[in-house]
């Protein structure tokens, strides 16, 4: 798995809802009191409650409905509706503050609701008309005037008639009290004065003490926690002020110590200033991100993190630039980890959509966002999203001249070396490493991360001694500004000793790998030492110590599990090495527990991990890349929808995962998907309908159905050629796999002519003469070799022996297995050079396809007795004249069965030319054939 260069940005990335309630609520009809006891009301179903700026909600069976509230943040209730009913109170539309008690909203049918207004109306006049009566006659009573009494009781009649408005406004309250929501004492207050009975509602009132005396001791208390508070606010501001000094204090300590490079003591200090505020966002990812690139302790930089996020989703509903900061962070340590791309791709696309709702496309903030988005495609494998991400950060970073624009360099050019493009990605990281370098200086670990970058680029383009010199600069730099034990530390060991590794150096190798494993064993690290410890029983097996490397291929396995590929590997090694000693019984053992490990993968219905075209480390690896695919395609789904781009782009690499799986159904699935998507998104001829038909044709490859890949990959070239031009190298890259159809069908004159054309597009990517090209070079010599044309043959192979000797040296495995066929071709040479008085040049149309020759009507193996000016009987010289001719006009006169016949062909013939065997009077014959019918064709002319 690739390990990329991450940044944490300071600003943003990943904006979700802020923390939650959720408040319940119940539709219902009005609670009573009959007979002074509580009668409840009834819950009601399938009302429609109306709350402002949501979906309408539907209350259920039992009458109660829930919707989520943001903390602290009020909601406004609009109305709720139900057939054949109506809401009490109107009033209760009106905004509320979310809280535990349940939202009552209560309705009555119509009919109902009036007959409870004319009973309350009722009961309200009855009560006032007893009054009316009752003092009357007190006024009777009175030992005064009848006039005065005359007076007071037409005073009092005056009074009644007033009581009108009053006695409405009560039956309305009363009519709309919902008994179920008061407690007992309130009950019963509300419904003496609804009865009447005002003495006992005075009662019960009075029972709880004197109101006057207690509202006046509230206004105290309400004074009293007034002064508190403003003593409160006095000390808080004072607070403040020594915080913001112990802060400041702390953080020149942290200064202090990390100009030392004491960095326990540097990180105490900045651990103590965010101690100072748990609510200060910069303080506590400060910490986070110190822990991160200085002290690489990721689960503490995590719990930094996290609690940024807590304190930012607390603020503006969650949507603010704080809580991006978090998710970004806690995204990209989990992507430097390695432990999980598609959680932290998650993280980063929801934070890059919200971005770019809240600031737009054309700003610093969303341009992290596309260059962080575009390493962890990288680190999946997934080159051409990453390239897109990285190329729309450095467009927009040029346009802002941004500080930050090594970023996108660098992010540019590793995208580019994924894709091989090895100019264009060496132009991007020197750029990153020399922008950075003048901006930050060269001791800063951005600054070496870029030339990390480039040692890697060196090194995968078999630039060793650039490739070193680059590694050993980073060493030296990181083992100044990192504690011994970080990571990077180790990584740096690691490459080193793999590049020696390479050089077959073994002996310089082996300090080095011993080196980054005292790192690992002290962090702890399983998977990493798994792989540490198989590297250095490589590097004693080449040295000669078998027990060395079975000692270290024993720690290895404590490391894996049981039945993982990386354990058949193991095994498998472990046993050669047995061999070696002589040792015959445990070499055994460890084969049978290779088969034993096999055998439950075929139980369980695993990927078999023998397969011949692949080891078991690139199987376990594609198995990993499926499962991050999966995960990301979900992602993708939940972010994007559907319909986008970029699913197709992901199903297209789950479709290749589970063809190199060999799980040939599913494959043909995504990449129905991915072409279905292609076409409709962006036309049936585009750029990425062709990369959909590659897809098409490698499924048909592995099914063995050639001609119809050979169909697809046709489709593809044709649209990438129209619109990309034929030299491009997207087009060398499929006449990549136009090329293994040649082999595959022996169309060895097809082969080359596409083959030239590929290696001379490539090497404008790779340059002239690089070892890359080898392969190119060295199937061009199978092609000349199958057509007898061996000082062809030979220059091939040779031209590739001296330059993989330039790269690797005359003693790698590589350069001698080259050797060994240079042998075997020159020695064919020289026998056929022997006997070539009794060769022939064979013509032999394809079986599969639709050729020239077979368009002419030729089956079955011919003689060739002219060929673009060659003639029988100069075998030895055909080569040449075949050469120049491939892809010329030429004539072609054959002869089968004793019939000579001649054939024009514009450029390639379809069909396999070999050099064979005859006996010397077959060969006579034909000459003597031949003969004749030139004299016949010039008796005609």
């Amino acid at each position: 798995m690739k390990r990329r260069l991450l940044y944490i940005l300071g600003l943003l990335v990943l904006s979700v809802g802020a923390t939650a309630q959720i408040q319940q609520g119940c539709v219902k009809t009005r609670g009573r009191m009959v007979n002074g006891k509580l009668v409840p009301g009834t819950m009601i179903d399938h009302a429609v409650v109306q709350i402002k700026n949501r979906n309408n909600l539907v209350s259920g069976k039992d009458g109660t409905f829930s919707f989520p509230v943001s903390s602290g943040k009020s909601y406004i209730l609009l109305g709720a509706r139900k057939e054949g009913y109506q809401m009490v109170d109107v009033e209760a539309c009106r905004e509320y503050r979310p809280s535990q008690t349940p939202l009552y909203i209560v309705m009555e049918t119509p009919e109902r609701q009036r007959a409870d207004q004319r009973e309350a109306q009722r009961k309200i006049r009855d009560n006032l008309n007893r009054l009316l009566l009752e003092r009357e006659t007190e006024i009777e009573r009175l030992n005064i005037q009848q006039a005065q009494k005359d007076s007071l009781i037409d005073l009092l009649y005056q009074q009644q008639s007033d009581n009108e408005k009053l006695i409405a406004d009560m039956a309305r309250r009363y009519s709309e009290i919902d008994y179920d929501q008061l407690d007992e004492y309130y009950r019963q207050v509300s419904y003496c004065i609804e009865q009447g009975e005002l003495v006992k509602a005075d009662s019960l009132l009075r029972s709880r003490g004197d109101v006057n005396q207690q509202v006046e001791q509230q206004l105290q208390a309400g004074k009293a926690i007034k002064q508190e508070e403003e003593k409160v606010q006095h000390d808080k501001a004072i607070h403040s002020q020594v915080n913001e000094e112990l802060a400041r204090r702390c953080y020149s300590f942290y200064e202090t110590f990390a100009a030392q490079h004491q960095r326990d003591s540097a990180c105490h200090y900045l651990e103590q200033r965010a101690r100072l505020d748990t609510t200060n966002l910069d303080w506590l990812t400060d910490v986070g991100l110190y822990h991160v690139y200085v002290m690489a302790q990721y689960d503490r930089a995590l719990e930094y993190f996290q609690r940024a996020l807590r304190q930012a989703l607390s603020m503006d509903d969650g949507k603010n630039l704080g809580v991006a900061v978090a998710f970004n962070n806690i995204g990209l340590v989990y992507a430097m980890q390695d432990t999980d791309y598609p959680q932290a791709l998650e993280y980063l696309l929801k934070g890059m959509r919200i971005v770019e709702e809240l600031k737009g496309t054309e700003n610093a903030e969303v341009a992290f966002c596309y260059s962080n988005v575009s390493m962890v495609f990288g680190n999946m494998n997934l080159n051409d999203l990453s390239l897109e991400y990285a190329l729309k950060a450095l467009e927009i970073r040029e346009k802002l001249q941004s500080e930050d624009i090594d970023q996108s360099y660098n992010s540019v050019g590793l995208a580019y070396k994924e894709k091989e493009n090895f100019p264009k990605a060496l132009e991007y990281l020197q750029k990153a490493y020399e922008t950075s370098k003048q901006k930050r200086g060269e001791k800063e670990h951005h600054t070496i991360d870029y030339l990390n970058s480039i040692g890697s680029l060196y090194n995968a383009m078999w630039d060793l001694p650039a490739a070193l010199d680059c590694y050993h600069q980073v060493l030296t730099v990181r083992k100044e500004i990192y504690d011994e034990n970080h990571p990077d530390i180790g990584y740096s060991y690691n490459v080193i000793g793999n590049v020696y590794s390479r050089k077959q150096d073994y002996a310089q190798a082996l300090p080095y790998y011993q080196k980054a494993i005292s790192v690992w064993e002290k962090r702890r690290d399983n998977q990493t030492l798994a792989i540490m410890y198989q590297n250095m029983a490589i590097c004693y097996q080449n040295l000669g110590e078998s027990r060395q490397a079975l000692e270290f291929l024993q720690k290895s396995l404590k490391k894996h599990g049981e039945d993982s590929h990386e354990v058949i590997k193991i095994f498998e090694h472990m046993s050669q090495l047995y061999l070696s000693l002589q040792d015959s019984a445990h070499a055994v053992d460890c084969q049978e527990k290779v088969a034993e490990i096999k055998s439950r993968y075929a139980a369980t219905g695993g990927v078999s991990p023998d397969r011949g075209e692949a080891n078991a480390e690139t199987i376990a690896e594609t198995a990993q890349n499926l499962s991050y695919h999966l995960r990301t395609l979900a992602v993708l789904d939940s972010i994007f929808g559907s319909e986008h781009n970029h699913v197709a782009d992901v199903c297209s690499a789950i479709s290749r995962d589970y063809g190199f799986l060999r799980d040939l159904q599913r494959s043909e699935e995504y990449q129905e998907r991915a072409l279905s998507l292609r076409k409709r998104l962006n036309g049936e001829h585009s750029l990425k309908v062709a990369d959909s038909f590659m897809d098409c044709a490698m499924y048909y490859l592995m099914k063995g159905e050639n001609a119809k890949a050979m169909d697809y990959i046709e489709k593809a070239k044709a649209i990438k050629t129209e619109m990309l031009g034929k030299d491009h190298p997207d087009v060398a890259s499929v006449e990549i796999w136009e090329a293994l159809v040649y082999i595959l069908t022996e169309q060895w004159e097809n082969f080359i002519a596409c083959s030239r054309h590929v290696l001379a597009v490539k090497e404008k990517t790779w340059g002239p003469d690089h070892i890359y090209s080898t392969d190119i070079i060295e199937q061009l010599g199978r092609a000349y070799y199958e057509l007898g044309d061996y000082t062809s043959a030979l220059d091939c192979l040779q031209q590739s022996l001296k330059i993989k000797e330039r790269y690797i040296g005359p003693n790698h495995t590589s350069v001698l297995q080259t050797k060994e066929y240079v042998g075997e071709v020159e020695k064919e040479k020289q026998r056929i050079e022997r006997i070539s008085d009794l060769r022939v040049i064979t013509l032999t149309p394809l079986e599969e396809g639709d050729s020239p020759a077979r368009q002419q009507g030729l089956e079955g193996k011919y003689i060739i007795l002219e060929y673009c000016g060659w003639h029988f009987g100069e075998e030895h010289v055909f080569e040449k004249t075949f050469n120049a001719c491939i892809t010329q006009p030429k004539d072609v006169v054959l002869i089968k069965d004793g019939v000579i016949t001649k054939h024009h062909f514009e450029e390639k013939i379809g069909a396999r030319i070999k050099s064979e065997d005859l006996t010397k009077e077959e060969k006579q014959h034909i000459r003597e054939a031949y003969e004749a019918w030139k004299d016949n064709a010039n008796v005609s002319r």
